[in-house]
């Protein structure tokens, strides 16, 4: 399956030549461990104008890490990447690199809404974890690309 949407663009510059996106901020800054904590302070304003409970979340995680169940960390994760990523995106200055590959990842969504739908619901309830080694994972991602 490819991750990339078709066709090449040109490689944003790299190295010393590289012009952060953020205001206030230089190549040279993103090795210095300071400056990078600044730039996480941006990126943590950001989070708490955009969703105030998840920042709020978040903090509390980092405080006491251990003490957060596993389940509940993971959905921290899972909702603070998508702030994240646009950070990324936009310090590096790949929005628009960014914004094909979700295009043609949201191209995608069916097989992920059957993913849901059917196997999690009707399937997965079927398992037990005894049959997992039962399971021949070769011939299983052979027949779900062939389905792609």
């Amino acid at each position: 399956m490819k991750t990339q949407p078709g066709g090449l663009c040109p490689a944003p510059a790299a190295g010393p030549d590289l012009q952060p996106e953020i205001p206030g901020f230089q190549y040279a800054d993103l090795h210095d461990p300071g400056r990078l904590r600044d730039l996480g302070g941006v990126f943590f304003r950001e989070v708490e104008a955009a969703d105030p409970a998840l920042l709020s979340s978040w903090r509390a995680y980092e405080s006491a890490p251990d003490s957060t169940p596993p389940r509940q960390a993971s959905g921290l994760l899972v909702r603070m990447a998508p702030h994240l990523s646009r950070f990324l995106a936009r310090l590096f200055g790949v929005q628009e690199e960014m914004a094909r590959i979700l295009a043609a990842t949201r191209g995608k969504d069916p097989i992920f809404r059957f993913k849901v739908d059917f196997l999690r619901r009707r399937v997965q309830r079927n398992v037990l974890p005894e049959h997992l080694a039962l399971f021949n994972r070769q011939e299983i991602d052979a027949a779900v690309e062939a389905l792609l």
